[in-house]
């Protein structure tokens, strides 16, 4: 299974790269010579740079510890695992913030529609003044869309070049996000209920007065910033999750997040465009408010029946190649 060393592979780094990551994955010598199907003590010849693994055998060790070749003869899997040689994190934290403020600039042209409507009719202006409102809000949704298409592309770029990424973040680093998530998730939910309950109470009184229309703006905005911290906490929390991304940038995967994604933007997509239908032509913009959660409530459904559907898939997948890869 292994070959001795020869004599311009002397100044090898394997035996140092090989012990880091080994441990770094909480690994004995026996649980690798398992997992690549030969014995402890070649690996231990390999750590101690007596002995040199045959090529498929250094292939399979690229795969499993993420690593490329060059890296893992005489590179320094440490400092590799010690910094972002990849622009990783700075492409992934691009991509949050402009998915997040897509989704919120969705939310705050729907907003300055209606308000600006109520507005408009308060003056007596023209139909044609009013449309200003309509031409506000495809904007927002032309600017989300520019948004999304970029950060996109610059997504299945990064993809393709690094489908793979060696751990990198600190272990603090994880444990002070873990404790932020908690309140990223919590804070932009209670925002989202105690808007519901204000709705309810305050829009006959605020009808009463002739500014129901400002009302469900102020509503929409609140909703649309909620809605953009969700999605950037969400987004992190799966950036700092590299195993999940290296998972991600398989085959089966991407056609799970590609389903999924497409699915729920057609369902909030097609909620507002009816919401804005039933406005314009009712003049009332506080009775189709219920189409977001619906929507809303259309995409969790989506995400848990497409997540159902192909988390078996890709396990027997994942299972099937570890089991060809690394045979008992």
């Amino acid at each position: 299974m292994s070959e001795p060393m020869k004599e311009n592979q002397s100044h090898s780094q394997l035996g140092e790269n090989l012990r880091f990551l080994r441990q770094q994955r909480g690994m004995s010598q026996e649980e690798l010579a398992q997992r690549l199907d030969v014995t402890r003590q070649s690996v231990s010849k390999w750590e101690s740079e007596t002995a040199y693994p045959e090529m498929n055998t250094l292939l399979a060790l690229c795969d499993l510890f993420h690593i490329d070749l060059d890296t893992l003869l005489r590179g320094s899997a440490q400092r590799m695992a010690a910094s972002d040689v990849t622009g990783y994190h700075k492409v992934m934290c691009q991509l949050s913030n402009a998915v997040a403020a897509g989704v919120a600039l969705i939310l705050f042209g729907v907003g300055v529609l209606v308000g600006w409507t109520v507005w408009a009719e308060q003056q007596g202006w023209s139909d044609s003044v009013q449309l200003l409102g309509v031409a506000a809000l495809l904007l927002c949704i032309l600017g989300a869309v520019v948004l999304f298409v970029v950060t996109g592309i610059r997504d299945d770029q990064f993809r393709k070049k690094h489908p793979s990424i060696q751990p990198f973040y600190p272990q603090a680093t994880l444990d002070a996000f873990a404790q932020r998530y908690v309140w990223l998730i919590a804070l932009p939910i209670a925002a989202i209920l105690a808007d519901v309950i204000l709705l309810i109470l305050l829009s006959d009184w605020m009808d009463q007065l002739g500014y129901e229309g400002f009302l469900v703006m102020v509503f929409l905005w609140i909703i649309g910033g909620a809605a953009a911290v969700l999605t950037w906490a969400g987004m992190r929390s799966d950036q700092y999750n590299i195993p999940k991304y290296n998972l991600s940038n398989r085959p089966e995967f991407r056609r799970k997040e590609e389903l999924s994604g497409s699915l729920c933007g057609l369902c909030m997509l097609t909620a507002t465009a009816i919401y804005v239908a039933m406005g314009l032509r009712n003049r009332s913009w506080n009775q189709g408010i219920w189409l977001f959660a619906v929507g809303g409530i259309c995409c969790g459904i989506i995400a848990i029946v497409i997540e159902m559907i192909y988390d078996r898939r890709i396990k027997a997948a994942l299972k099937e190649e570890e089991e060809r890869k690394y045979p008992d």
